[in-house]
């Protein structure tokens, strides 16, 4: 799987997605080389800064994308992509299915535990340490419905 990307410093996180799959898109054209993943990527950047009617932040945002073009980690990231793209279907759809679940898993990990969480674990018995996330809350929560079903 791949690593953090090489713009998740320097782009909002919320333009990542859409800048990253140019590089996917680059490769579907039948473009096999790094070096020509990347200018694929330079061109239809520079096609979208000549849009005359973008935003300020936009136009920003794609500057600094285009000057991240030029470093040694877009060219690994290129490769990574070729990599990924030449997988079979469905090794990329494991990956995938791999990759969301780690996110849901850091998002959960990041969230406090709900009302509902914590009541149900009182239900179950619980008299442990309080769970300081949903992910601890529900790891608690399967573990004691496991242990349940086994006794019964």
């Amino acid at each position: 799987m791949q690593e953090k990307n090489f713009i998740a410093d320097l782009i909002p996180t919320f333009e990542q997605g859409w800048l990253l799959n140019l590089f996917n898109q680059g490769y579907r054209t039948k473009l096999e080389q790094p070096d020509l993943v990347i200018e694929y990527v330079k061109s239809k950047v520079c096609s979208y800064l000549s849009d005359l009617e973008l935003s300020p932040d936009r136009k920003q945002t794609l500057t600094t994308f285009l000057e991240a073009l030029n470093t040694p980690q877009a060219l690994k990231y290129a490769k990574e992509v070729i990599s990924y793209e030449q997988l079979p279907l469905q090794e990329r759809a494991k990956l995938k299915e791999q990759k969301q679940a780690q996110h849901k898993q850091n998002w959960l990990a990041s969230q406090p535990p709900t009302i509902k969480q914590i009541n149900y674990l009182a239900l179950l018995g619980y008299k442990g340490k309080s769970p300081t996330n949903k992910l601890e809350a529900s790891t608690l929560i399967d573990q004691l419905l496991n242990e349940k079903g086994k006794a019964a």
